[in-house]
């Protein structure tokens, strides 16, 4: 028997008529299938940075690829998270509707990191639950990420709902202070500064390493404010960083894009963490010429 997944949104006064409606569904077909009915507040995503495409989904405790067809239904209450799940499947070949979930590209956070995981592009261990399934996981998270861990809104922005993590009873004041907001949890990576790669036209244009001062509690890796900047010659970026950066831009669709990176201090390999639209470009050196030859170039 085929096993076909239904997503909703949430639950709702129309919980039964659907339930009614999925069971004339499957009698319709002569019980070639089963419908499994379940909402976006039952999914668990974990990327492992081991080698190899180390994805994994789950619905209500089910992989997905168990599913032989996949409905995300009102799926655009939740774009960040289903955009990324349209994404697997399509790279896994299941079928799942609607196709147009391909051209949406939706979010900054989710979306690129298993992109970037799929492309063997170094990324931090990382996990999201729906909200209501985080304290029945922290346990796993602890095992999975150990501590200290980051814990990352996919709404943050300029370093805002970013949280080093070093007790677990941070988590649930988060939560209560971000109600409305989703998280993904990331494994906290000792490192030596951040790198910011600059794209146009999903072409690197330039990159600077920023320190930060530790005993800040605010910045988009956790750490601090960005305390030192230093421009990184092209000459001297690291083939790969230029390679990964300029895949992500074009899968994102994003004409101006910064990327930022870890820089592992044990090892100084390159992790990516997120890709930033509109990201703020610094007058004093050369990004605000090149943003300028470029823009003019756009216009012709």
């Amino acid at each position: 028997m085929k096993k076909i997944l239904f997503l909703l949104s949430k639950k709702s006064r129309f919980n039964k008529i659907i339930q009614k409606n999925m069971r004339a569904y499957e009698e319709f077909s002569g019980n070639e299938f089963k419908i499994i009915k379940s909402y976006n507040d039952d999914i668990k995503i974990v990327i492992n940075n081991s080698p190899g495409f180390n994805i994994k989904m789950e619905i209500d405790g089910q992989d997905i690829q168990t599913f032989n067809l996949v409905y995300f239904k009102n799926w655009e209450k939740n774009l960040a998270v289903v955009c990324a799940m349209g994404y697997f499947l399509k790279l896994k070949q299941k079928k799942f509707f609607n196709d147009n979930l391909l051209g949406m590209n939706f979010g900054n956070k989710l979306l690129p990191t298993v992109f970037a995981a799929s492309e063997g592009i170094l990324v931090p261990k990382t996990v999201y639950f729906s909200s209501n399934l985080i304290k029945q996981n922290i346990k796993f998270l602890v095992e999975f990420l150990g501590f200290p861990f980051i814990m990352k809104s996919l709404n943050s922005k300029l370093g805002q709902g970013v949280f080093m993590i070093r007790s677990l009873g941070q988590v649930e004041v988060i939560k209560k202070k971000y109600r409305n907001d989703e998280f993904i949890f990331q494994e906290f990576i000792e490192n030596e500064y951040t790198l910011r790669v600059i794209t146009l036209d999903y072409k690197v244009s330039s990159a600077k390493s920023r320190a930060v001062k530790e005993s800040s509690t605010r910045d988009f890796n956790s750490l601090g404010i960005a305390e030192k900047e230093k421009v990184i010659p092209l000459e001297k970026l690291p083939l790969q960083i230029i390679k990964a950066s300029e895949k992500i831009a074009k899968f994102k669709k994003a004409n101006i894009s910064g990327l930022d990176y870890l820089i592992r201090k044990k090892d100084h390999k390159a992790f990516f963490i997120e890709l930033n639209f509109s990201p703020g470009l610094n007058l004093v050196t050369d990004q605000g010429q090149r943003f300028s030859e470029f823009l003019l170039k756009s216009c012709q």
